[in-house]
């Protein structure tokens, strides 16, 4: 329009109202459409201005800043005379590259708002537009506030986040208009804006709680998993312990019923010839050495299974060595050497001699296993002082027997395990019973084994016992020893009773007995 002939100067008046009519029939919302001068009068106006009404623009800022650049602006939004918002749009009247006059469409801001209205926003969200002096210029919400500070319309809270004269809150973004001082923005309830992260977190806490219980679930199928393997450990260990006991006992049994025939025999040869005292002498021997080794089955029976410390009593140790010295050497074969070592000075233990025996055969019978070509057995012993020093589970004095070997060793693998029931590494797969009677002796005895060994260089077995309370015997204190004069006799059994009383029958003698249930004592002086 601007560049029309109807626009040349002078413009007449009734070809300046033509033009302008037809225009704003094709643009109704722009209110008003002026030429004004350089300095700001309005010359020529659509619809004619009243006679009241002012003849000065009301945005001189950018009426000036089109005159001296010559470039169409957006001018800022401002209230006019009527009291009613508006902004112009304005150009220039150029002829001859002079700026003859400014052209100028006054437009109500509900234009914007329409524009916005019209845009697609979701239900909820709000957009508002402000000028480059930060007022509003139209808003989706209706405020009433056009051309008032933008302050009043929001008020940013935090970051993006913006508070509306109404009281909603607001997430927003912004962004300059093209080619426009102007600058638009677009809100978003916080409250959808902060659903995400809420669900986000909500989901996080449902993931952990359904985590932990996956996790629980888990440990409670393990922890059953473990005691079903324990408890299937448990069976065939135990069938495995039946079947060595099955084997011990048959044993047992075989050993026993031996015994029984010599007794048989010798109570029959005894009834035959009474009068015959060489045969019932040497009748009574057999059934003694018979006796004897029934009370060593019995002890090794009662070692094996664990028993208490049954059978204890004071022993001097190199007394006792001394005593066991050929039944150690038959444990091992003539390519293997011997050698024991105990100190002077050694105290005396509390334990059961039978079942020290049996653990010191058990160790040697081990170490001459291991040394299938001949090798070199010692045996040591040495005071404790405080046996928690060795092992926290023995407190107070002890004797250590160490028992060394120059055999094929034990892998550090396998020397966990080697006091278990039936673990063996031997090629025969024997029971693997020898240690475990080691093991259990030394618990019953109050003390503990250890086991060292290097593989290729042979094994160490300590035994740890605890000293003997009672007083050393030495040379002839054994046989200045008071011995008491008088013996009691006690058995829950008549017939073993009454076998032990007549025993003494031969002796001078005054008994007296009382019963009480099923036991018998007798008391009988020496």
């Amino acid at each position: 329009m601007a560049e029309s002939p109807r626009l040349d100067l002078p413009v007449s008046r009734s070809s300046f109202a033509e033009t302008a009519r037809r225009l704003k029939a094709r643009a109704p919302q722009w209110e008003q459409i002026r030429v004004t001068n350089d300095d700001g009068d309005v010359v020529l106006s659509f619809p004619p201005l009243a006679t009241s009404a002012s003849r000065k623009v009301v945005d001189q800022e950018s009426h000036d800043r089109v005159v001296n650049s010559g470039v169409g602006v957006v001018g800022n939004v401002v209230i006019g005379s009527g009291g009613k918002a508006a902004f112009p749009v304005r150009v220039p009247i150029q002829r001859n590259n002079r700026t003859k006059a400014v052209l100028s469409a006054v437009i109500r801001p509900e234009m914007i708002a329409n524009i916005l209205r019209d845009s697609g926003l979701p239900k909820g969200w709000s957009a508002w537009v402000t000028d480059s002096q930060d007022r509003l210029v139209a808003a989706t919400a209706a405020s009433n506030l056009e051309a008032r500070p933008a302050s009043e319309f929001g008020v940013g809270v935090e970051g993006d986040r913006y508070q509306l004269f109404d009281g909603s809150s607001l997430q927003t973004a912004s962004a300059s208009l093209e080619g426009t001082p102007w600058r638009v923005r677009v809100g978003l309830p916080s409250a959808i804006y902060v659903r995400p992260a809420q669900q986000a977190i909500l989901l996080l806490i449902v993931a952990g709680a359904v985590i932990a219980l996956l996790c629980a679930l888990a440990t409670v199928l393990l922890y059953r998993e473990l005691r079903a393997r324990t408890a299937e450990r448990e069976r065939v260990a135990n069938w495995q312990r039946m079947d060595a006991l099955g084997k011990l006992t048959g044993q047992a049994a075989h050993d026993f019923n031996n015994l029984l025939m010599v007794f048989q025999s010798g109570v029959e040869g005894i009834e035959r010839r009474r009068h015959d005292e060489e045969r019932v002498t040497r009748l009574l021997g057999h059934m003694k050495e018979g006796l004897t080794r029934g009370k060593n089955i019995t002890r090794r029976l009662l070692s094996f299974a664990k028993r208490s410390n049954q059978g204890a009593e004071h022993i001097e140790l190199p007394v006792k060595f001394e005593e066991m010295a050929p039944l150690l050497r038959q444990a091992l074969n003539d390519s293997i050497l011997i050698d024991v070592d105990l100190p002077a000075d050694l105290w005396p233990i509390h334990a059961d001699p039978v079942g020290l025996e049996i653990a010191l055969i058990n160790l040697l019978t081990n170490s001459r296993e291991a040394m299938a070509n001949g090798g070199k057995v010692t045996i040591t012993a040495r005071n404790v002082s405080e046996g928690s020093f060795e092992d926290k589970r023995i407190q107070g004095p002890a004797v250590a027997i160490t028992v060394t070997d120059t055999g094929s060793g034990i892998s550090s693998a396998d020397l966990e395990r080697i006091f278990e029931p039936f673990f063996s590494t031997k090629e025969n797969r024997s029971p693997g019973l020898g240690l475990t009677q080691v093991h259990g002796f030394a618990l019953g005895s109050g003390g503990v084994i250890k086991g060292a060994s290097l593989p290729g260089h042979g094994s160490a077995f300590t035994l740890l016992l605890p000293k003997s309370k009672a007083p050393s015997l030495t040379g002839g204190d054994a046989a200045d020893a008071n011995f008491p004069e008088c013996l009691l006799i006690v058995d829950d059994t008549p017939a073993s009773l009454e076998s032990a009383r007549l025993g003494w029958a031969g002796c001078r003698h005054n008994y007296g007995a009382q019963r009480s249930g099923s036991a018998r004592t007798v008391a009988e002086p020496g």
